[in-house]
């Protein structure tokens, strides 16, 4: 439990030489049926003493993206998120935030490069949380001229327009963030601590910069209204994304919304073990409010993709990206690729 490159060395090692694990800080074990208690692991102040990952033990080249145009992977160049949003459990890093430093991170890029990915998605919780190192680290990038494409998540709350010209300039091709909610209250109630004057702001500075952006939205808050949800749907056609994706709140054991629901019986007993053996599904883990039901829920969450994806806007802005940028060439190949496949298929059928 908690950071694994400690604990499992030295698993490995009492199991080569046949020594006791029970008492490694960060490991649990069962003997008879009993679990022993955990002794708990300090978090790794300096993340630069580990090595750079073995990706040369890796297929990379199996790896690519969506439309399969470039070769991808993924890095991690911080651990951790200090905010403190209802719904999020902090999952395996908690509240204190460690970083690599720009060099460790410029080394791994060019590792990455050297095995083939073509497309680097940094999979920090918020690339920005340390503004100025997020700066360096683009600074680098263009000093030694690294040329890949790439994408980050980040917080509107976290960037300004020096940061989005610099991670353009340094072929970052897409920023995502979470957006949440279109309605200043929902935002408060979730603990996101953002305003919709803040995300028009941010969304405002990447179209000037010419960069893409992609929009996660929720609906099913705490309290939520179907009116409500239909705000959050306008404001993100509003908002006009390059991207988004709408879910529904789905409350995860461990985070502060799971215990609220708990106190208020919204919850079926023993949720954690039932989605683990399949009793219990995700519909299960939806709060509904009064007025709003499950179905409700699914409907909306179809409903805001369908008026979001099938407008007039959103088809113009992507066929004006694919006939004025290199991407047609890309898109034509996939699409031949499909059709011959397809009739090679017909062929031996």
């Amino acid at each position: 439990m908690g950071e694994g490159e400690q604990t499992i060395l030295e698993l490995v090692d009492a199991l080569k030489h046949g020594t006791e694990t029970r008492g490694i800080p960060g490991l649990l074990t069962k003997a008879k049926k009993q679990v022993s208690q955990l002794t708990p692991r300090k978090r790794v102040n300096n993340l630069d003493k580990f090595p750079h990952p073995a990706r040369e033990l890796f297929p990379n080249s199996r790896y690519k993206t969506l439309l399969g145009f470039n070769p991808v992977t993924y890095i991690l160049t911080s651990r951790g998120c200090p905010f403190q949003c209802t719904f999020c459990d902090h999952g395996l890093w908690g509240r204190e935030t460690t970083f690599h430093s720009p060099e460790w991170i410029i080394d791994e890029i060019q590792h990455c490069l050297a095995q083939g990915a073509r497309e680097i998605y940094i999979y920090d919780e918020t690339f920005s949380l340390n503004k100025e190192r997020a700066k360096t680290i683009c600074k680098l990038i263009i000093e030694k001229n690294i040329k890949f494409s790439w994408v980050v998540s980040s917080r509107v709350d976290t960037v300004d327009r020096e940061l989005i010209e610099l991670l353009k300039q340094a072929g970052c091709r897409q920023i995502r963030f979470g957006v949440e909610s279109g309605l200043d209250k929902n935002l408060q109630t979730i603990g996101k601590n953002i305003t919709i004057k803040k995300v028009r702001h941010t969304f405002d500075l990447c179209d000037q910069v010419g960069i893409d952006t992609y929009a996660y939205f929720m609906i099913g808050l705490p309290s939520e209204t179907l009116q409500d949800m239909e705000e959050t749907i306008n404001f993100a056609i509003q908002l006009n994304p390059g991207w988004t994706n709408f879910n529904i709140l789905t409350m995860k054991p461990g985070t502060k919304v799971y215990r609220q629901a708990a106190q208020q019986g919204h919850l079926p007993p023993n949720l954690w073990e039932g989605l683990l053996d399949g009793t219990v599904s995700e519909e299960d883990c939806f709060w509904p409010t009064p007025g709003v039901t499950k179905t409700d829920l699914l409907s909306m969450k179809k409903k805001a993709h369908i008026q979001f994806y099938l407008r007039a806007g959103f088809i113009k802005k992507r066929l004006h990206e694919l006939f004025t940028t290199n991407r047609y060439r890309l898109y034509l190949s996939v699409i031949r690729s499909m059709l011959g496949n397809f009739f090679t298929r017909a062929e031996k059928s």
